[in-house]
């Protein structure tokens, strides 16, 4: 079973012939956005994960619901410490201080969330902050 990370920066038409691929998405293809171009996403795993394609290249793939059997099981392939509910002062006392921070922003109709991110040698991993308690992960993105 390849690991989600690895199939980051591949094009949809190669990532379909990946086994595990094809059975994470479960069928799902991927739809275009008018209003973005050149993206498509492909919501799949009973809308906990989205995955987004720019230019026919998987770039960002983000778990909508980080502590759901499903997504730790994918999570913890790449982060082996993800096996058990964490909460962000976890990840920072397991991997120390994050590479680059972001803090919560309210914008006219949107509360953007704060995040803290780890730069990895082939990506990064984000992990989004809840907005109503800051040591809850919200979702958790990795990205090229």
């Amino acid at each position: 079973m390849s690991k989600p990370t690895e199939w980051l920066q591949k094009k949809y038409q190669d990532l379909i012939k990946d086994s595990s691929f094809a059975s994470f998405i479960g069928g799902n293809v991927p739809q275009f956005d008018k209003d973005l171009s050149g993206r498509h996403d492909i919501i799949c795993c009973d809308d906990q994960v989205n995955l987004i394609f720019e230019d026919y290249r998987l770039r960002n793939i983000i778990f909508l619901s980080p502590h759901s059997s499903l997504s730790k099981r994918y999570i913890a392939m790449e982060l082996d410490f993800f096996k058990q509910p964490l909460s962000i002062s976890d990840v920072i006392k397991i991997l120390g201080d994050p590479d680059e921070k972001g803090e919560a922003r309210k914008l006219p109709g949107l509360v953007q969330k704060g995040w803290i991110r780890y730069n990895r040698e082939t990506y990064k991993v984000t992990f989004s902050i809840d907005n109503l308690d800051s040591d809850i992960i919200a979702d958790i993105r990795f990205r090229v």
